[in-house]
């Protein structure tokens, strides 16, 4: 009796373990949690607000302004300090170099914390960027260039005729 009780124990632990079924249980059924995701991916959409970035922002501002965002090669940034450089290399995208909203931006480099920066500015602004990948060469990469360039080209031709 005794081993057969052990058994279903440990059948039980094991069955919540690879299902989660407490977990379940206490936090609902999955079309409860679909139906609050559905409500948080309207509300952010209805708010224009669905970007990386906007996270970011909503996190150095409110949630976590202290706590540590990025670490890169013995560099530490909070979410406050990585938001902040991300307004200041902003500005410069868009006081310095003319990039404005709808632009396509074509970036290329290795990883980085100054990637990263460079990606939120560009959503920051309203600029859309274009990854290249820093490892391609040849065909690949003027393939990518090219795809690039016509968006480019696209984005221009739509704002012409606005």
């Amino acid at each position: 009796m005794a081993a057969t009780l052990s058994g279903i124990a440990a059948t039980a632990a094991y069955l919540d373990a690879k299902y989660h079924i407490r977990h379940d249980l206490r936090s609902g059924s999955r079309s409860n949690a679909t139906a609050k995701a559905m409500e948080f991916t309207i509300q952010k959409r209805t708010e224009d607000r669905m970007l990386v970035y906007h996270y970011l922002e909503d996190w150095a501002k409110q949630d976590l302004p202290n706590h540590v965002f990025l670490e890169f090669e013995g560099s530490l940034w909070t979410y406050k300090q990585f938001y902040l450089a991300v307004q200041r290399i902003g500005n410069w995208l868009m006081n310095d170099l003319g990039i404005e909203k709808g632009e396509v931006v074509a970036i290329d480099g290795p990883n980085s914390a100054s990637y990263l920066m460079l990606w939120y500015a560009l959503e920051a602004i309203g600029a859309c960027p274009a990854f290249i990948n820093s490892n391609l060469t040849g065909e690949s990469l003027q393939h990518c260039v090219k795809v690039s360039w016509n968006d480019i080209q696209q984005a221009l031709d739509d704002r012409r005729e606005i």
